[in-house]
């Protein structure tokens, strides 16, 4: 193994263990939730706790890469706490209380609608909620008081600077003050507009802050400020890690930082479609997390400059695509997509077109991995419309193209980069196919009236099938149409491996299966499917073929149909149902389902051997060991690794071996595969990396000639 020194390449050489590549079914995400978190405390760097619905309290102990679950007693958290690693209290529906780290917790009040906590010392703890009320504890949190606080506006935040003197705010942008310990309080002041968060560095000097409305004071409270922030401000939370430097989280995803103590203040993830977040904390001036809806958890690793994604996959997963061993895409509700570049790490971002009220139905990508397109409907108030977007760098972004009032779209398929198929129901009319040839400058509605269309299938170019109602078949492309079949009840999804071979699924155990192109249909079904919906179905070749469906029904034939065996994703609800299905082989793919639960989301599934020449790699995190591998070699086959900053395309050609990333191409190093076909490199990333997107591919030469592995993408990570 080749060793050489740290320099200014985001990598560097080091000798580390190697993981064995996981088999079977593992859960991508999403992790550790896809629920909304509502709060989130950092101990250090490594450290943290999050507050989650529906009342439970989740731990780190490295940066917010793994997180334990623990469930409270209740149904609702919004506020957690740690005053060290052992002393922490979680408020919601109840106070909670533990002095072990979190290994247990005790119920030690009743009183509910708790939305903000502060743990001053060992014995005074304070909270707030709804009702204009606040708690006080003095006895370490094993019991509380409570007081009324004007009139019955929710409470939103509370901090006090010693155990007498201290101050809270309400969303009706009042702001008072205790000097009792909170057994009294007297209104300091109003404003117009609500406030989340108060904040004192002394007796002297504090901020009040919430939506756009945030304040200053430097005399006690005696006068406020009101201090400009940026236009479109809305602030759900404010972190103040000193003085100076503080974090403001609100709606959009919008984060705003400060270095002056909010006398100036920078953008630094602008507000838009995303889900709001509800809180933020930094262990430092540097590493942070904020949390918010759907489960979102993003990472800072230098000072909020750059926030990623910390978890991954997505909730109420649609329709799923995957063009090889690392690149795949899923359709999800509220308008988003999520995707991967490397086979582990998943990102979700917003199509364009779609709001929190859409759902993606389905994503495509051409073979370049570059080119593809979302579709799905955007509802509205007697306004839904259907709605295509395309991407033209691999999922990252995405510019609308199409919308119709009362089109429901339901799939797509990307024949090439340019030529896309899409297939849906039109409110009165029936079914509806559309069609460009142009990258989707132009749509056309090829077809309209007829069979409902819930799926769709191209085997090429040229052949291709929708179902629904019925089941039509193209020869042209998606021109023009002819129903080959009417199947007895809806069909819900079809998969073609070839001209020939076939299969279609859909309500009340129906399972259908071709090998024809189309000209006959066969039910399949066995007899333990019963009446089960059967939702996904994806055809890898003639003798192989993955359904899935309602009660936890994931099944594979490897003999044409003739049997089938089923599968059982771990900790699954049995009530569940899986939704979409994407395999590049008969052992490897993905599988996508849609309860809002923290079992939900995506899994992979790999079998106990790795295709050829598969080329992979774990997460880039700063100052940790990362191995790249190319598996499925000969022994003594070269493996060369390179990487790009300037993303994937046509790169350098060598001997007539052409890279598909973009120069400059740095190279890494090389390995020879051992005898078990694995050539590795491994490396270190620096703590200093700087927070980029990096593009990576190795470079084979083998006894059977040379070739080129499949590209991978990841950001370097906090």
């Amino acid at each position: 193994m080749p060793v050489a020194a740290c320099s200014a390449l985001p990598l560097c050489v080091f000798a580390v263990a190697a993981p064995a590549f996981a088999q079977g079914w593992e859960q991508q995400g999403p992790l550790p939730t896809g629920l909304d978190i509502h709060d989130v405390h950092m101990l250090s760097r490594d450290e943290a706790w999050i507050a989650a619905d529906p009342g439970a309290v989740y731990h780190t102990v490295d940066g917010g890469i793994t997180w334990e679950k623990r469930q409270l007693q209740t149904d609702s958290l919004w506020a957690v706490r740690f005053l060290d690693p052992a002393f922490g209290i979680a408020a919601g529906n109840g106070i909670f209380r533990t002095t072990d780290g979190g290994q247990t917790w005790t119920k030690v009040s009743p009183w509910g609608s708790l939305y903000q906590v502060q743990i001053l010392d060992a014995q005074h703890a304070y909270a707030v909620g709804n009702g204009g009320t606040t708690y006080r504890s003095t006895d370490g949190g094993v019991t509380w008081a409570y007081s009324a606080v004007g009139p019955i506006d929710t409470m939103a935040g509370i901090f006090f600077v010693t155990p007498q003197t201290g101050w809270a705010v309400n969303i009706a942008g009042d702001i008072y003050k205790s000097t009792d310990g909170g057994a009294s309080w007297q209104l300091n002041h109003h404003e117009a507009g609500g406030f989340t968060t108060i904040w004192f560095a002394d007796a002297n000097e504090g901020w009040a802050t919430g939506g756009a409305t945030y304040l200053h004071t430097v005399d006690g409270g005696q006068s406020w400020t009101r201090l400009g922030v940026p236009p479109g401000t809305s602030t759900n939370f404010t972190f103040h890690l000193d003085r100076n430097r503080s974090w403001a989280v609100g709606e959009g995803g919008q984060i705003l930082a400060t270095a002056d103590g909010w006398q100036t203040s920078a953008i630094q993830v602008p507000a838009g479609a995303e889900e709001r977040l509800w809180a933020a904390s930094m262990a430092d001036a540097g590493f942070g997390l904020a949390v918010g809806e759907e489960g979102r958890i993003l990472a800072a690793g230098d000072g909020g400059a750059h926030w990623l994604d910390r978890n991954s996959g997505g909730m109420d997963v649609h329709g799923m695509d995957a063009n090889d061993l690392t690149h795949a895409w899923a359709g999800l509700w509220r308008g988003d997509v999520t995707f991967t570049a490397n086979g582990e790490f998943w990102e979700t971002v917003r199509v364009a077109g779609f709001s929190v009220y859409g759902t993606v139905e389905d994503v495509d990508f051409a073979g370049d991995n570059l080119n593809g397109w979302a579709t799905g409907t955007d509802l509205g108030f007697a306004s839904d419309a259907g709605i295509i977007s395309r991407s033209t760098n691999g999922g990252h972004s995405w510019a609308q193209q199409y919308a119709h009032l009362g089109q429901f779209l339901q799939d797509v398929e990307a024949l090439d980069a340019a030529t896309a198929v899409v297939g849906g129901n039109w409110f009165g009319v029936g079914g509806v196919i559309l069609r460009t040839d142009n990258g989707g400058a132009n749509w056309t509605i090829v077809k309209q009236g007829g069979p409902s269309i819930e799926s769709m299938d191209f085997t090429d170019p040229l052949r291709g099938y929708a179902a629904g109602g019925a089941i039509q078949r193209s020869n042209d492309g998606g021109l023009t149409w002819t129903t080959q079949h009417v199947p007895l009840y809806s069909l819900a999804d079809i998969s073609f491996a070839d001209r020939q071979n076939g299969w279609a699924v859909g309500w009340y155990g129906t399972l259908l299966h071709t090998d024809n192109g189309g000209q006959s249909w066969v039910s399949q079904a066995p007899p333990w499917l019963g009446f089960t919906w059967v939702g996904a179905v994806h055809a890898v070749d003639a003798d192989t073929c993955w359904i899935a469906g309602g009660d936890n029904l994931v099944a594979r034939t490897t003999d044409g149909g003739a049997t089938w065996i089923k599968e059982s994703i771990p900790r699954w609800p049995s009530y569940r149902a899986w939704t979409a299905l994407a395999f590049v082989d008969a052992d490897y793919g993905w599988i996508g389902g849609n309860p809002r639960v923290d079992e939900g989301g995506i899994w992979r599934r790999t079998g106990a051997d790795l295709p050829g020449g598969f080329f992979h790699h774990g997460r880039l995190l700063r100052g940790q060991p990362v191995d790249f591998l190319v598996d499925g070699l000969q022994q003594g086959d070269v493996a060369r690794f390179f990487y790009s900053l300037a993303g994937p395309g046509p790169g350098p050609c060598r001997a007539g071996l052409c890279l598909d990333i973009l120069p400059p191409v740095v190279p890494l190093g090389s390995d020879g595969a051992g005898p078990e076909g694995t050539a590795r490199l491994q490396l270190r990333v620096p703590p200093a990396a700087p927070i980029l997107r990096a593009y990576f591919q190795a470079a084979v030469q083998g006894s059977a000639g040379s070739f080129t592995t499949n590209t991978t993408q990841a950001w370097i990570e906090p």
